[in-house]
């Protein structure tokens, strides 16, 4: 407090003054002292002033200081809650894009495979599953028989893209765009 009354006596003029004490109860409270520093001429200065409680207020201040802290605090949940929320609807709308586009190429491969004579059959399964694996960016797809005992599996035809070796062959690729193998046996 000397402190505070040493800079409020520094000039003269009115100075307000904001502190907490120990009142004689032993609670902590705010005080605002307005001094005015009076030097009346030929005397030494005087001060003169009035003493408020100002506990409640500042309570109020450091109430409201929560609540706009909390308010950003929310603010910031909201936004994330919204941008995840978004986001999930984006997904949601990706994967039904997706789905109507897998719909559409599996319709594609499916009409394309009726309308062929047997004689076309494994170059239209070799274009179904060219065309499978661009559409899920896969750098191969096999087709797979079963044997009549269920106990093996027989890959009936393959493609590769670009540098890929078939697996029946694993050679190094000879600059084809599109390969694919038929009747290989494993």
């Amino acid at each position: 407090m000397p402190a505070l009354l040493d800079g409020a006596i520094s000039e003269p003029g009115r100075r307000p003054l904001e502190y907490r004490m120990i009142a004689a109860y032993g609670k902590a409270v705010w005080l605002r002292n307005t001094l005015d520093v009076v030097e009346p001429p030929g005397q030494p200065a005087r001060l003169r002033g009035v003493m408020i409680d100002i506990s409640a207020q500042k309570a109020l201040e450091r109430a409201l200081a929560v609540s706009q802290q909390q308010c950003r605090l929310l603010s910031v949940k909201s936004k994330t809650i919204n941008e995840r929320r978004e986001s999930e609807l984006e997904q949601r709308e990706r994967s039904l894009r997706d789905g109507a586009a897998v719909d559409e190429l599996l319709t594609s491969i499916s009409t394309k495979m009726i309308q062929q004579r047997s004689s076309e059959v494994d170059a239209g399964i070799a274009d179904a599953l060219e065309r499978v694996a661009r559409f899920t960016d896969a750098d191969r797809a096999c087709n797979y028989l079963c044997s009549d005992d269920a106990t093996s599996l027989q890959r009936s035809h393959e493609w590769c893209a670009d540098g890929v070796a078939p697996l029946r062959e694993r050679a190094p690729h000879n600059g084809r765009s599109r390969r694919s193998t038929a009747g290989s046996a494993h």
